[in-house]
C-alpha cells in the first residue's frame, strides 16, 4: 500500500507502507526557542496516539532542563521528563490526551522550564489530523481525532506487516575495481577534484 505525506502551515504528516502515521508540529517563526511535536498512530482498531516534544538544539544544551512542565490554555498538565543527549521527552497519555484536544479547538500548548518557555503551533493541526484519521479509515469511528462518530471500526485500516527485505550475496565473488581520475569525473562529477 502506498503511503502519504502532506503538509499544511505548521504541521506535516507521512504514513508509512506499515500504515503507521506520524504527524509533527512546529513552533511559528515568531514563537522564540524551538520546539516540536511527534505524533505517533499505529493502524488498526483502538490504537492510541502517543507523543513527544523535542526541543532545538541551542548553543549551550548544558542549560537544558530535566523536566519540562506542559501547559495548555495557561493551565498545568504535568511534568515531562526530557532526555538531555536526544533533547526529547515523552508525554504521559493524559497529557496526549490533553495535546490532541487543544490542538482541535486552538488551545494554546507550551512547555516551561525556569525561565524558558517552548510552545507549538496550532496553525494546520485540524488538517493533518484529519488527514490521518482519513487515512487510516477512522473517520466517523469514536477513536477519530477530528471527526467522531459511532460508527463500528471495523472499517479502520488494519496494520500492515513490515516488508522483510533479504540481502543477496553477489554471484561469482567478489572483486574489486579501481577508477582511474578520468573514469572519477565522469562518474562523480560534483565530488572529483578538478
Amino acid at each position: 500500500m502506498p503511503g502519504l505525506h502532506f503538509e499544511h502551515k505548521d504541521w506535516e504528516i507521512a504514513c508509512d507502507n506499515t500504515c503507521t502515521c506520524r504527524a509533527a508540529g512546529y513552533q511559528t517563526e515568531s514563537s522564540g526557542p524551538s520546539a516540536s511535536v511527534l505524533l505517533t498512530r499505529a493502524a488498526g482498531p483502538k490504537q492510541a496516539v502517543t507523543a513527544e516534544v523535542q526541543l532545538a538544539q541551542s548553543e549551550d544544551d548544558s542549560k537544558l532542563p530535566d523536566t519540562l512542565q506542559m501547559f495548555i490554555d495557561k493551565r498545568p498538565v504535568g511534568t515531562i521528563r526530557l532526555d538531555k543527549e536526544k533533547r526529547l521527552g515523552a508525554l504521559s497519555a493524559a497529557q496526549t490526551t490533553a495535546l490532541l484536544a487543544a490542538l482541535t479547538k486552538n488551545g494554546l500548548v507550551e512547555w516551561r522550564a525556569g525561565k524558558g518557555s517552548w510552545s507549538i503551533s496550532n496553525m494546520g493541526a485540524n488538517a493533518v489530523l484529519l488527514k490521518m484519521d482519513e487515512f487510516q479509515g477512522r473517520l466517523g469511528t469514536p477513536t477519530a481525532l477530528v471527526r467522531k462518530g459511532d460508527k463500528p471500526e471495523t472499517d479502520v485500516l488494519p496494520a500492515l506487516p513490515r516488508p522483510i527485505i533479504s540481502a543477496v550475496k553477489p554471484q561469482g565473488g567478489a572483486h574489486q575495481i579501481t577508477l582511474r581520475q578520468p573514469n572519477t569525473r565522469r562518474c562523480w562529477p560534483r565530488c572529483a577534484s578538478p
